[in-house]
């Protein structure tokens, strides 16, 4: 069985929203952040096809003259389901934040409240903790860095500073929404 890609779950996400020619899925990568996983399409068509054949989306004439489009199919919901609600690890959060905000952005209509607002206290405490370790490290170290060394350091820190400001702002707005 094909394991699923970080593609192909943001294919999913964007079938979740409503039904979708593979032209139009690949314009909303061309046009949307999403192009970091790319919008080619010897890159969208065959994940399209793999998840056809796998059961998570299925070809579709919605109505007579129209071009098929692809539906999410029940597994595919379910797939798309258990991987927002899979825990964070700290090499996602430190090597693919692309992949943790993509996650939010597909969770609002599928995990309950108190599960966002979960996912985001997960985030903001290690975003902390990391961010207390890049300032040791930035205050124990720095001075033995290069000029370039110290400066993207620092870069880190406030990235990650930028990180925790918005997931604060984030976890406040859902716990005030209804």
């Amino acid at each position: 069985m094909s394991r699923i890609t970080t593609l192909d779950y943001a294919i999913m996400g964007l079938l979740k929203q409503g039904a979708k020619t593979g032209y139009v899925i690949r314009q909303v990568f061309e046009q949307t952040a999403l192009g970091n996983y790319s919008s080619s399409p010897g890159t969208i068509y065959p994940a399209l096809k793999k998840l056809e054949r796998t059961g998570h989306v299925q070809k579709k004439a919605l109505s007579e003259g129209k071009k098929e489009q692809f539906v999410l199919q029940k597994k595919g919901l379910e797939a798309l389901s258990d991987w927002l609600k899979k825990e964070l690890s700290e090499e996602v959060i430190d090597k693919r934040m692309d992949e943790v905000l993509l996650k939010f952005a597909f969770m609002e209509d599928l995990l309950s409240k108190e599960e966002r607002l979960y996912f985001l206290q997960e985030l903001r405490g290690y975003l902390q903790e990391s961010l207390e370790t890049l300032k040791l490290f930035h205050q124990t170290q720095g001075q033995n860095l290069t000029l370039h060394g110290r400066l993207a350091l620092e870069n880190g820190i406030e990235g990650q500073k930028a990180h925790l400001r918005w997931a604060k702002y984030a976890h406040q707005a859902i716990k005030k929404s209804t």
